[in-house]
């Protein structure tokens, strides 16, 4: 990748305040949140490479996490802890099941092929933590909490 083209996925970012970035092994595809300036959020795509991005739809409530497993199925949970599925290519979200964890603040998250589950990090006023989601039911369980109430972004498996 040479300056220049850093430099327009930098532009990119910047200018799209991108909340939430994963990437599918399998496609290629990175799928972003970004705010887009009029209080709204939005599902897309991006290529860094070329500077460029694709929206594909306009959410009703923001995502705290999406993730990716390892055959491409795309997971997201919205800020009230809901837990979907997702259409990479219309961004039509089917609901699995609540969590039982709201999220205020922007969370992370990463799919762990290992125990098929994904980790997903919650960071609210009082209290944050670690959590374990199953991506058949939804359903949530505390693996840790933060002792300092931090918040973690961008996670992932080496």
């Amino acid at each position: 990748m040479d300056v220049d083209r850093v430099s327009d996925a930098v532009r990119l970012l910047t200018v799209r305040i991108v909340l939430v970035l994963r990437s599918d092994r399998r496609t290629g595809i990175r799928a972003y949140l970004p705010a887009n300036g009029q209080g709204k959020y939005e599902f897309g795509t991006a290529d860094f490479e070329a500077g460029t991005h694709n929206t594909i739809c306009t959410l009703d409530k923001p995502w705290s996490l999406c993730a990716f497993d390892e055959v491409g199925n795309l997971y997201a949970i919205d800020v009230d802890g809901d837990f979907y599925t997702v259409d990479k290519s219309t961004g039509t979200m089917t609901l699995v099941g609540p969590t039982g964890i709201s999220s205020q603040y922007m969370g992370g998250g990463v799919y762990d092929s290992r125990s098929n589950r994904i980790l997903w990090s919650v960071c609210n006023y009082l209290s944050s933590g670690l959590y374990s989601v199953d991506p058949k039911t939804g359903e949530a369980s505390l693996v840790y909490e933060f002792p300092n109430n931090e918040e973690v972004l961008g996670m992932f498996i080496g």
